[in-house]
């Protein structure tokens, strides 16, 4: 279990965790619960081989899924972040780099960012807190919420 955790028992960061390779992943999960009973599931995984080193964190938390993705192969590497939920829709961002910098593409919004907040002011109603408490509990799955705010 991580050691440093928000009040609601999230992970300020998750562990980072080694795949043996052949791209072959190994995962860190840990679960809980909120104050008022919100169930959490958090989770870190790490795959590689010869040409591929792939990371991803992802969060859910009552009906919001959290994630962020970072992969990177020999020829071509991008990193992304979405918040997901399965009534108010998604919105993401991604950025592409490669080889060749002619295909290299900067951070770009896609989908919409109302889903985010409906999501965030659902698990906030749920708590009793604001947004901004519901952000500072979600540890380092916060900041990427944030970033469709």
């Amino acid at each position: 279990m991580s050691t440093a955790i928000t009040a609601w028992g999230i992970p300020k960061v998750m562990p980072r965790v080694a795949s043996p390779g052949n791209y072959v992943a190994a995962t860190h999960k840990e679960s809980g619960a909120t104050p008022k009973g919100l169930p959490w599931e958090a989770s870190a995984t790490h795959c590689r081989d010869l040409e591929d080193d792939d990371r991803s964190w992802t969060l859910t938390i009552g009906n919001m899924r959290v994630s962020e993705s970072d992969d990177r192969g020999r020829d071509w590497a991008s990193r992304s972040y979405s918040v997901s939920h399965p009534e108010f829709g998604n919105v993401s961002c991604a950025d592409g780099r490669c080889r060749d910098p002619g295909q290299n593409h900067p951070f770009e919004v896609q989908g919409d960012k109302d889903a985010a907040r409906k999501a965030v002011a659902e698990i906030a109603a749920h708590e009793g807190v604001t947004a901004a408490e519901v952000l500072a509990q979600l540890g380092m799955f916060g900041s990427i919420v944030a970033r469709f705010l």
